[in-house]
């Protein structure tokens, strides 16, 4: 039997370490999991402006035709690797194809933070994102003039 002089002045703190991991660990995994929402969604973003910018390099040097588009897009596609995935469409609009005028690549992709989402002011819904790559045309072709070509998640 224990003394009671020895336990006298002593709280009872059974199970406070449980409880005070409990308030904790919703801030560690909130923190854990935006950490990794966030280096996907960069991921993400970065693929979308790697293949823009590829794109459009490819289709500076002149587009003659849809083939042309084509292969523009798909240079940009395969210079991203897995970050493709996120992709939704892509494509490709010379307003003017003239020597030193500008065309433009739109690369859309979708963000998910659902992930995260369960945090307040996260949304849980996944939004589509827009990132555009313009370049001076090199090598310009008569009657090829606006949106030239589209590419779209099959």
């Amino acid at each position: 039997m224990l003394d009671p002089r020895s336990t006298r002045g002593r709280r009872q703190d059974d199970g406070a370490a449980a409880v005070e991991f409990a308030l904790v660990a919703l801030i560690l995994f909130a923190l854990v999991f935006g950490i990794i929402a966030f280096g996907i969604a960069l991921f993400n973003q970065q693929g979308a402006v790697q293949a823009a910018r590829e794109a459009a390099r490819k289709a500076s040097v002149g587009i003659a035709n849809a083939a042309d588009c084509q292969a523009a897009l798909t240079q940009g596609r395969d210079a991203v690797g897995s970050a493709k995935s996120s992709f939704t469409s892509m494509d490709i609009e010379i307003d003017n194809n003239k020597y030193q005028e500008q065309l433009r690549v739109h690369v859309n992709y979708t963000l998910d933070l659902s992930l995260i989402g369960w945090i307040p002011g996260i949304p849980n819904a996944p939004k589509t994102l827009t990132q555009t790559a313009h370049a001076a045309i090199e090598v310009g072709h008569t009657g090829v003039n606006g949106t030239i070509c589209t590419w779209n998640q099959p």
